[in-house]
C-alpha cells in the first residue's frame, strides 16, 4: 500500500506538475531513504577484512578484468540457460523464430 501511494504521488508529479520523471524518481528516493533512516537508523556494514573470498568477489581481478564482470556473466548465462532449457521466454529468440520488426518503406 505504501509503494502504491508513492507511485501515485510520483505519477501526479510527472503528469500534472510536469516535472521530469528522472528528477521526481531521484527526489522520491532521497525522501524515502531519509524517512527510512529517520524511523530505523542503520549504517552500511562492510565486508570484514578477514573474509578474502568476499573481498575477491567484489574487488578482485583476473588477468586485469574485475571479478564482478565474471560474476555477472556467469549469472546471465545461467539465467539464459534456464530460460532456454525450460522453453521460457528466451527460447523463441534463441531458436531464431522472432525477428526484429522492420517497417516496410
Amino acid at each position: 500500500m505504501i509503494a502504491l501511494s508513492i507511485g501515485v504521488i510520483n505519477g501526479i508529479m510527472v503528469a500534472f506538475v510536469e516535472a521530469p520523471a528522472l528528477f521526481v524518481t531521484l527526489a522520491a528516493g532521497f525522501v524515502i531513504y531519509g524517512l527510512a533512516f529517520w524511523f530505523a537508523p542503520a549504517w552500511v556494514v562492510y565486508a570484514p577484512k578477514d573474509a578474502p573470498g568476499l573481498l575477491f568477489l567484489g574487488a578482485g581481478r583476473i588477468f586485469g578484468i574485475p571479478v564482478p564482470i565474471f560474476v555477472f556473466a556467469a549469472a546471465a548465462l545461467a539465467i539464459y540457460d534456464i530460460a532456454v532449457s525450460e522453453q521460457g521466454v528466451a527460447a523463441p529468440l534463441a531458436a531464431g523464430t522472432i525477428s526484429t520488426f522492420v517497417p516496410e518503406p
